[in-house]
């Protein structure tokens, strides 16, 4: 169950998608939450893993590519450090960087990317899992 704390920051970052990419306030606000938020829960590395990929969703949606593909690759590492490279939750947070890769019209490693994705999945979950379908699409695309 999510922390009321990293409910407000989804709120706020789904709030502050509608301000135009130069806006600074949304920015700034989501920026200091996420820090309140890292400070606050440096005991749960899966609960920061989640406050990044909802960073990320953010500036993502801000056009800044680079920060977000940078906070999403932080999501991987740390939920790869908890859980190990075939759990469920890091092959999820590596979904997000292949569609953030594709956001930031970088296709070519998106494609590189996504195709290792769909073979873990179908590895680890089967060809039929919905998350491998999900995978698979993402592959297509």
């Amino acid at each position: 169950r999510a922390h009321p704390f990293v409910l407000d920051l989804k709120d706020a970052s789904t709030s502050f998608r509608c301000l135009p990419a130069d806006t600074d306030f949304g920015d700034a606000v989501n920026e200091d939450r996420l820090h309140d938020a890292e400070r606050l829960f440096t005991d749960t590395p899966a609960r920061i893993a989640t406050i990044r990929e909802t960073w990320a969703d953010a500036l993502t949606e801000l056009e800044r590519y680079d920060e977000a593909l940078d906070e999403l690759h932080g999501a991987v590492d740390a939920l790869t450090a908890l859980h190990g490279p075939d759990h469920p939750d890091v092959l999820d947070a590596r979904r997000s960087v292949v569609r953030a890769l594709g956001s930031a019209s970088r296709y070519q490693e998106a494609h590189e990317q996504a195709k290792r994705l769909l073979a873990d999945y179908e590895r680890l979950l089967g060809p039929d899992a919905t998350a491998t379908l999900r995978a698979r699409d993402l592959y297509a695309d």
